[in-house]
């Protein structure tokens, strides 16, 4: 839009200062005209062109960047929830407490549930979550 405008004053300010200068070389206006408008267009033409290339190029590198969040996504949902290994009966398993031996090793150091957070890597939620449902086996167990 700024373009289109910009060259409609440029069009109307040469055919007007020309027209006052020398009335008997209409046809040497517009030629100067047309060249002036041939070169304004093959520029907007070339900036188009460096506009378009500059969005391709950042489109492939969005597709890798994508490419590589969704494959370092692939591999912390791998780590997070690692496939079981064999035949694996939750009920048949060890106690929480010897679970996360290293959790309980801390907490009965009395580290705060911060710094055993920090430690082992796992959100303060989970530390937390972790120590009550021990405590509750440990109720039902005796």
């Amino acid at each position: 839009m700024i373009i289109l405008l910009g060259m409609a004053i440029t069009v109307y300010a040469r055919v007007f200062l020309k027209e006052s200068q020398a009335p008997s070389g209409s046809q040497n206006v517009i030629e100067q005209l047309e060249q002036s408008l041939e070169l304004f267009t093959g520029e907007i033409e070339e900036e188009n062109k460096q506009v378009f290339n500059h969005i391709v190029v950042m489109k492939q590198e969005f597709q890798a960047k994508t490419h590589q969040l969704e494959l370092r996504l692939s591999q912390l949902e791998k780590y997070k929830n690692p496939e079981p290994k064999g035949d694996v009966d939750l009920k048949d398993t060890d106690t929480i407490k010897q679970r996360y031996t290293r959790l309980f090793q801390l907490y009965g150091k009395g580290h705060s549930i911060e710094a055993i957070s920090r430690e082992i890597d796992l959100p303060k939620g989970e530390v937390q979550l972790i120590i009550k449902l021990a405590q509750q086996e440990e109720a039902e167990h005796g």
